[in-house]
């Protein structure tokens, strides 16, 4: 078992390349942090203090990106699941891998969420206290409207405290507070809540339904467990929105960068345009109202398109 720890090990190091990577530190029931440069020498340390630490962290397998993400301090040391499909062209049909998750490249200039005392807050990596620990919850939300769109920008954050929710970013600044937020989003669970702001967040902006719903048809997957080399994992239940519009209400546009709604009066129905650099469509407005064009804009965005610009137009 030593000898393949081993081997996974130096995988996932050799994965990494020049790029510095992070380590956990554990002492006892709580967690610290050390980033190490290529050579596997210490740079810097963060003491540990935390019962838990969410890093955002980039990672490969076999030649496969797994992309990045907040991982869980919890979890660092643990075999990780892949799912690797045997035909690309009939997904049902997969192989399981594991891993060891010992290393994890480190990304600069995102911050860490961490729990102390019970209570949640943000620092930087060099230890330094960037919020409070005074929230009950901080989730990482990531962009579902537009794939890939102002990436070095998110992903963007959501703390919860005392029921109020505010939309961070990765500088600590509040985007959006519980005044601007629909009421919809409010007291929900962490996964309808992040599927609801996931899907009205566009870069710089927030689409806003004051006095109406979002959510149309949901379905709760199961939770389901999965045993690899001895260890039992769970798959945790999830939601899946299999149909979504927005019903009622009127709407507006927040934009983070200015503070402020793009127009001075509530629209009745707003469609939302998506443009390349030139100034061309990449395909029809999207109509926040109507299921179908939801559906396929939802269909065209799997293509990862990258708009050059989004145009906001109110429809009487």
């Amino acid at each position: 078992m030593k000898k393949r720890v081993l081997f996974y090990l130096l995988l996932v190091s050799s994965l990494l390349g020049s790029s510095q990577s992070v380590q956990i530190i554990k002492q006892g029931n709580l967690f610290g942090i050390s980033l190490r440069n290529e050579n596997a020498d210490e740079i810097k340390r963060i003491e540990p203090a935390y019962e838990e630490l969410y890093i955002y962290t980039k990672t490969s397998f076999g030649g496969m990106s797994l992309g990045e993400m907040y991982f869980s301090s919890k979890l660092w040391n643990d075999t990780e699941f892949v799912e690797t499909p045997i035909d690309p062209n009939d997904l049902s049909r997969t192989k399981i891998d594991t891993f060891i998750t010992d290393a994890r490249a480190h990304i600069p200039g995102k911050l860490i969420i961490a729990k102390r005392a019970g209570k949640w807050g943000l620092i930087n990596f060099n230890g330094e206290e960037v919020s409070a620990f005074d929230k009950d919850e901080i989730y990482p939300m990531r962009s579902k409207a537009i794939v890939g769109l102002k990436a070095a920008d998110a992903p963007y954050l959501v703390s919860i405290k005392n029921g109020a929710i505010q939309i961070i970013n990765q500088g600590g600044d509040t985007l959006a507070d519980d005044k601007t937020l629909p009421s919809y989003f409010k007291n929900r669970s962490k996964d309808v809540l992040l599927d609801g702001l996931e899907i009205s967040y566009f870069g710089d902006y927030l689409l806003v339904n004051q006095g109406g719903t979002l959510f149309d048809t949901i379905i709760k997957v199961p939770a389901v467990k999965k045993t690899v080399n001895g260890k039992t994992k769970t798959i945790t239940a999830a939601y899946q929105y299999v149909q979504f519009c927005y019903r009622g209400g009127n709407f507006n546009v927040w934009q983070y960068s200015t503070q402020s709604y793009l127009f001075p009066t509530w629209q009745k129905n707003i469609d939302i345009i998506l443009q390349d650099v030139a100034g061309n469509n990449f395909f029809e407005a999207l109509d926040v109202r109507n299921y179908n064009s939801i559906f396929k804009f939802q269909t065209n965005n799997q293509m990862a398109l990258v708009p050059g610009k989004i145009l906001f137009q109110p429809r009487n």
